[in-house]
């Protein structure tokens, strides 16, 4: 078997007559290029393995000899032997290699999530949505998602005192310490029964309540949470609401469930007639899953989703909010006759919702401003649509970062505790300088982020899989919340 003999690039000379070079550095000749592959190619490269003091197979036997003196001293280097040991005492209902189901659920400021928990041998793997809860509905990427974050190697796992590791009764004698009436708790959007009635009674006792989510955009009023029936929707028109992705509105099943035209192909018992069927029209910034599913897509910049709004509101009659030719022609950028094809687009709108009447609902994102979602409201009261209702929450209570900011630049409130898995050191722009007036914080979160940094003390929390509680979904049905699984990193 003859050896394949390698020859790399030969450095051009200055009068080099060739033809073909393999880059413009080669056809130049340059020093400079020269240099880089006297670097890359060093002399004697080129050399034929039998014009080499040490040839590639001299260099394997030398090297397998040396392996083979070494693994002389290294008697049983390999991986030891470990075995499973059966329970002393099995748990009930638990045999290797059965899944054994539970029934449980994930909070969410959008609502609750009801799910059914695959486990094997007591740790869960696979979150399926619950079909038996009487507020069952699919599950979000998040959702799925979050299982990982039960096993993730970043979690926390030890309580941070200033960055060094510090005992619980060390953190509990510190927490004895704090003045409760200047004290302030961050909550999330997430709303728990248990959780409310624990916080109104430290709020009777001088405690301030707030609650922050990143991206929660401002609230239509507060302590106001909206209820989406897409069962009775016929005409849909959403300013940037991807319901179908990462803003979770209503039941995304029974919007499907009306998109499931006639066909002999499918399951004629679950067919809709095309009269019945329901048609969306998507006012969004980027692409999104509701915006693939849209009939009617319009792409628009973020800052002009309002103005968008507001002309299909005027076409309605809410207001009198009318967009220049300027702003019209932005909205269609490189089209001729922009300010007719946005004309065009907002009067066959506004010309479905009102003939749909009370089975027309309009949604507005949670990102969006108060602006749109007043807009939204406006036009769902214009039309008297019955696939929508607004329901008080606990929330109501509770103050919101703005607030918070104001009270520590005061000084009426001097310690923070939080307890949302949102980052708002991260999130809001000058909260960072604003904590530092805080005389004592404790962060309270699966992972050291920027907020835990921040704060004088950090304390791993227990994922919702390793607890016990309990959440509202977002048609206002309690479920329960159980552990799967001790806390497997000692979170609290």
């Amino acid at each position: 078997m003859s050896k394949r003999v390698w020859n790399p690039p030969v450095t051009p000379s200055k009068g080099d007559t060739t033809t073909a070079w393999r880059s413009v550095g080669e056809k130049e000749g340059t020093e400079s290029f020269r240099n880089l592959l006297d670097k890359e190619f060093p002399q004697g490269d080129s050399l034929n393995e039998e014009e080499q003091k040490v040839s590639r197979r001299n260099f394997t036997k030398l090297m397998g000899a040396s392996s083979a003196l070494a693994g002389i001293g290294l008697v049983s280097c390999r991986r030891p032997e470990t075995y499973i040991v059966p329970y002393k005492k099995a748990p009930e209902w638990i045999i290797p290699g059965t899944p054994l189901y539970y029934a449980s659920t994930r909070p969410s400021a959008t609502g609750a999530v009801p799910l059914v928990i695959t486990t094997y041998e007591g740790r869960p793997t696979k979150l399926e949505p619950n079909h038996d809860h009487p507020d069952a509905s699919g599950t979000c990427a998040q959702t799925q998602a979050s299982v990982l974050d039960l096993y993730s190697p970043s979690r926390s796992r030890k309580i941070l005192k200033r960055g060094k590791e510090a005992t619980k009764s060390e953190l509990k004698s510190s927490l004895q310490s704090l003045d409760l009436a200047k004290t302030a708790l961050v909550f999330g959007n997430d709303d728990s029964p248990t959780r409310n009635r624990l916080a109104k009674g430290l709020a009777s006792k001088g405690a301030t309540l707030i609650s922050y989510e990143a991206t929660s955009g401002e609230p239509l009023a507060v302590g106001v949470s909206q209820i989406v029936d897409f069962e009775k929707a016929s005409r849909i028109l959403s300013l940037d609401c991807d319901f179908l992705g990462t803003d979770p509105t209503g039941n995304p099943k029974a919007f499907s469930k009306k998109r499931q035209g006639g066909n002999e192909n499918y399951d004629q018992e679950h067919d809709v007639d095309a009269e019945k069927m329901n048609r969306l029209y998507q006012v969004e910034t980027q692409f999104s899953l509701t915006g693939g599913m849209a009939d009617h897509r319009l792409r628009v910049a973020p800052s002009r989703v309002e103005a968008v709004a507001g002309a299909i509101a005027s076409a309605l009659g809410v207001g009198s909010y009318n967009p220049g030719d300027k702003e019209k022609a932005a909205l269609f950028p490189g089209a001729e006759n922009a300010v007719a094809e946005f004309d065009s687009w907002v009067k066959e709108c506004a010309a479905d919702l009102k003939n749909a009447g009370a089975s027309a609902l309009i949604l507005a994102g949670s990102r969006q401003s108060k602006g749109v979602k007043q807009i939204a409201a406006a036009m769902n009261a214009k039309l008297g649509s019955t696939a929508v209702r607004a329901v008080q929450t606990d929330l109501g209570q509770y103050g919101s970062l703005a607030d918070l900011t104001a009270t520590l630049e005061s000084g009426a409130i001097e310690n923070v505790i939080f307890l949302t898995p949102s980052n708002p050191v991260f999130d809001a722009d000058g909260f960072a300088e604003v904590l530092g007036k805080a005389k004592a914080s404790v962060h309270w979160g699966l992972r050291t982020d920027a907020t835990a940094w921040a704060c004088d003390w950090h304390v791993p929390a227990a994922h919702y899989l390793e607890s016990w509680g309990d959440a509202r979904t977002q048609t206002g049905v309690i479920s329960l919340i159980q552990p799967m699984i001790l806390p497997l990193y000692g979170g609290l």
